[in-house]
């Protein structure tokens, strides 16, 4: 139909155009909320939607996977005013099931910023629907930073 959905250039790299990837990103920096509570990543900006399967609705960034096959899935959830927090949890829910596999987990002891990233391949199903949750236990004022982002692509 006029597309090529693999070439290879005279150098020997192979372009594929078609290949299911995406990024959802937070640009516009929020005011403090109380995110003690389990919280679904809400970015505003769809920068790479290769395949259509990000989406953003009116309360979370969530990947609807297009094509079966194994997906590298990244996040990186940005805060600042996490000083009374006793951990910050962040991780994958797939279907609305969390996967700790790729769970962050950590006690910021005192400080101000933290980033919770993590990054892991999953077997993923056509229609799988994936989400990042995060929590800030024990602090009721913090703020999600521009800069967060939500990734992934397929890989096979």
């Amino acid at each position: 139909n006029g597309t090529s959905a693999l070439t290879i250039d005279s150098s020997g790299r192979i372009l594929q155009p078609a290949k299911p990837a995406f990024k959802m990103e937070l640009v516009v920096e929020g005011a403090a909320a109380n995110y003690s509570s389990a919280t679904v990543f809400l970015p505003d900006t769809i920068r790479i939607n290769v395949g259509g399967g990000a989406a953003i609705t009116g309360s979370q960034g969530q990947y609807t996977v297009p094509i079966t096959g194994i997906y590298m899935l990244m996040y990186q959830i940005n805060l600042v005013g996490v000083t009374g927090a006793s951990y910050v949890d962040a991780h994958l829910l797939i279907n609305g099931h969390e996967d700790t596999s790729a769970r962050y987990l950590e006690d910021p002891q005192g400080g101000n910023y933290i980033q919770a990233q993590n990054s892991a391949l999953f077997p993923l199903t056509a229609n799988d629907v994936v989400t990042v949750r995060f929590q800030v236990v024990g602090d009721t004022s913090s703020t999600l930073r521009d800069g967060s982002v939500f990734s992934g692509f397929l890989v096979s």
